[in-house]
């Protein structure tokens, strides 16, 4: 059956053919049939059955990725299971399906003799893992195929848009005969070591020789191929872009791994942290995870959970290594240790060029830092493999030549009767840009205007906004989309300064263009306008003095408490922390000891951290008074004002 377009659903109803008692089928070819790894649910169920004959199976140049391993693998473990020969040439794998075949290989009941993991994304120590298994005399298995994929170190070869990364393209023109004999999976035999030319790593493919019919190559095995290094990047496109149209791989890879599995949306707790906001996420189950409001996905291994919050950047750090930010920088910790990948949202916009220019930098609690290379990287999505927390950032190199566009927002904010117009990278958390929004504008309330925001921008580039009808003044009325790399300082790109009217309809141009890249009617109230909200704005939530500032200088306090006994004795004498957790802060120094009281606060909840600021007031006011500000302090404890007035006042009289 191979070479069809069963997908998914073809294959589910063949599977309940599978599962008959009648079924005698020993050989099942499903090769480029263009379905995922979620098929592979039903076929390793279809293993499980005790009356499965299935000997041989061939899901050969179908992106199935680790995950689908991962589902197939609970069919080859089963006692029932009879295979003997699995092809899974070209399907998107690496180490970790390595891994996971692993074990299915040291069990004693499993059958296979043969194994084809060829063009797939493995590295040295995946391939070694399965050589040593096939060694191992307690090993059914007699052949292993591994070739690697063909391609350059850091080119991939680019395929047609909207076609499979491992099917031919639909256009009219083969494939080159080298290529299509490498990734087309043999059916009658396996090919060995030996069967396949010797092709240098970085070279491309010159004029491809006339193909059969079929795609398959004249020439024989010991015939050299006609190779061709090149040397530029530019070249190596032109090659590739005659033969497969000029899209990327990756792109229909990557676009494939996102639609496989959807992350659960969920609404974290927040908090106030300095002057950023602090996210919690309780996790109860393994599963992938979206933030609604930082749009980070968070793979979970089991349940734990999650703590995260935006940073203010460190340019020293990007300076030194030629990078700018492209995400905001997020401190993210799991006490349990159970978060094992992050996908960061980029705002990228690809269109053939590649993605080599996005990276994530990770900086230790010790202000090291290094350039990590992602996992993969998506049409939405950065996605990074870790195995430990703190904090990462999405970071890109400046282009040396001209700007491509990126995915932006322009989002509005209304001030009595200005409305504030900002352009911004599209993964920045809306929430925290209002909240700072909030904070520029005291004590005069901005309101946030919900609209279409998504629009494409290129950095740098010039924009001109005019509004309908034109006695709306705006000022400036052209200006540069600046804040691309802005994840700390949100300010108006543009300002509208709106008359009594209650509609406006706003358009941004490009320079020298008459395409709009964005538009939105906007129809206010009259009441807005005159600068009294129609309706009350939502308020936040009241919070007691004590958790507001324990979330708030939760930062500070960790860096700047001091001794800390007369402290865990008040706390303890209050029964806030019992004498085996004093005895664990006290056995930890430093920050690190400020940090194990911060956090065991943090778990007790609110009624700890009200406690802990009153003893905190009585044993070192000072520090609380400057966290706080004076008159702050002084507003809510009218005896100290009395007192350091006092105090004043007894100065001056001794001079």
């Amino acid at each position: 059956m191979s070479k069809n377009n069963l997908m998914d659903s073809g294959v589910k109803l063949l599977c309940s053919g599978l599962k008959s008692p009648n079924c005698e089928l020993e050989i099942l070819r499903l090769s480029s049939c263009k379905f995922s790894g979620n098929s592979c649910e039903v076929l390793a169920s279809a293993l499980q059955q005790p009356h499965c004959p299935l000997r041989e199976l061939d899901m050969s140049s179908n992106y199935l990725m680790d995950s689908g391993i991962e589902l197939l693998c609970s069919g080859l473990k089963s006692p029932n299971c009879k295979l003997e020969i699995l092809r899974l040439s070209g399907c998107g794998l690496t180490n970790s399906s390595c891994l996971i075949l692993n074990p299915v290989l040291d069990s004693y009941h499993s059958c296979l003799k043969e194994l084809d993991v060829s063009n797939n994304h493995l590295e040295d120590s995946g391939i070694n893992l399965l050589q040593e298994k096939r060694v191992d005399p307690k090993c059914k298995m007699e052949t292993l195929t591994t070739k690697p994929i063909l391609r350059s170190n850091f080119a991939p070869l680019e395929l047609a848009s909207g076609s499979h990364p491992f099917y031919p393209s639909s256009s009219n023109q083969p494939l080159p005969s080298v290529l299509t004999d490498l990734l087309r999976p043999e059916t009658s035999h396996t090919r060995r070591k030996s069967d396949f030319p010797k092709i240098q790593p970085q070279t491309y493919l010159s004029q491809p020789q006339q193909s059969t019919p079929d795609h398959r190559s004249q020439v024989s095995g010991d015939e050299p191929l006609n190779i061709k290094n090149y040397e530029h990047d530019d070249e190596k496109s032109r090659v590739t872009k005659e033969y497969f149209g000029g899209a990327s791989a990756e792109n229909e890879i990557e676009s494939i791994s996102e639609r496989s599995v959807l992350p659960e949306v969920f609404s974290p707790e927040s908090h106030p942290y300095n002057d950023w906001k602090s996210y919690r996420f309780p996790c109860s189950s393994e599963g992938l995870f979206q933030c609604r409001y930082t749009g980070l996905v968070f793979k979970m291994d089991t349940g734990g959970e999650v703590e995260y919050r935006t940073e203010p950047w460190n340019y020293t750090h990007l300076a030194n290594c030629k990078y700018v930010p492209a995400g905001p920088l997020f401190d993210i910790k799991c006490p349990q240790g159970t978060l094992s990948q992050i996908r960061f949202p980029h705002c990228e916009v690809f269109s053939g060029k590649g993605r080599r220019h996005l990276s994530v930098i990770h900086i230790s609690d010790s202000d090291e830092y290094e350039m990590l290379d992602p996992h993969e990287t998506t049409d939405s999505y950065v996605v990074l493999n870790i195995s430990g927390c703190s904090k990462y950032g999405l970071t890109k190199t400046q282009p040396k030549k001209k700007y491509s566009p990126i995915n932006g927002l322009v989002l509005l904010f209304l001030q009595e009767s200005t409305l504030n117009v900002l352009l911004l990278p599209k993964n920045v958390d809306i929430t925290e840009v209002s909240e700072k929004r909030k904070k520029l504008k005291e004590p005069t309330e901005e309101i946030y205007i919900e609209t279409t925001a998504n629009c494409e921008l290129v950095p740098k580039g010039k924009y001109s906004l005019s509004s309908d009808p034109e006695e709306h003044e705006v000022n400036p009325s052209t200006a540069k989309f600046l804040d691309y790399e802005n994840y700390e300082n949100y300010v108006p790109t543009f300002q509208v300064f709106l008359t009594k009217l209650e509609r406006v309809k706003l358009n941004l141009k490009g320079e020298g263009s008459d395409e709009c890249v964005w538009n939105s009617n906007l129809k206010f109230p009259a009441s807005l306008i005159e600068g009294r909200p129609s309706v009350p704005s939502p308020s936040s939530p009241y919070t007691p003095p004590g958790q507001d500032f324990f979330f708030k200088h939760k930062a500070a306090l960790e860096a700047r408490l001091g001794l800390l006994r007369p402290i865990l004795s008040e706390l303890e004498t209050h029964r806030v922390l019992n004498p085996q957790e004093r005895e664990e802060v006290e056995s930890k120094e430093g920050s690190v000891q400020n940090r194990t009281l911060l956090l065991m606060l943090e778990k007790k909840g609110g009624p700890a951290q009200e406690e802990f600021y009153r003893v905190l007031k009585k044993c070192d006011e000072y520090l609380v008074m400057d966290l706080e500000g004076p008159y702050r302090t002084y507003a809510r404890y009218p005896s100290l004002l009395r007192r350091d007035l006092n105090n004043r006042t007894q100065e001056q009289v001794v001079h």
